[in-house]
């Protein structure tokens, strides 16, 4: 029944309350993002590449706030591997991306309160 409901959403064959109650009442899935750097990749590309180095601090800096408005629609989870989290969080390397992204704000917090 899920999947014939699922697969008329996606069509367009549902719309107005029977597409809302699809999709809030019998639809649930968990979306999980997994972010990983191999152990001093970013470093690296800060010296060789810093384009690069940019690019992928502005990317993860990114995720949490496109997702903060749409907060009470669902969840998700982002995972940071152990290498990555430790580079974000290395005092020096913080440093040196300063004025780039605030890798504080990478951690995690809880997310502004909406006014």
């Amino acid at each position: 029944m899920i999947e014939e409901r699922l697969a008329a959403v996606i069509a367009g064959e549902l719309t107005g309350s029977a597409r809302s109650e699809t999709a809030v009442n019998d639809i649930a899935f968990a979306l999980v993002l997994n972010l990983h750097q191999p152990a001093g990749n970013l470093d690296d590309l800060l010296r060789t590449d810093p384009r690069a180095a940019a690019e992928i601090l502005h990317a993860i800096d990114r995720i949490p706030r496109s997702l903060w408005p749409y907060q009470d629609t669902g969840g998700v989870q982002l995972s940071l591997s152990g290498t990555l989290l430790e580079a974000l969080t290395d005092p020096g390397f913080q440093r040196r991306v300063y004025g780039t992204v605030d890798c504080g704000s990478l951690q995690p917090k809880q997310p502004p309160k909406a006014s």
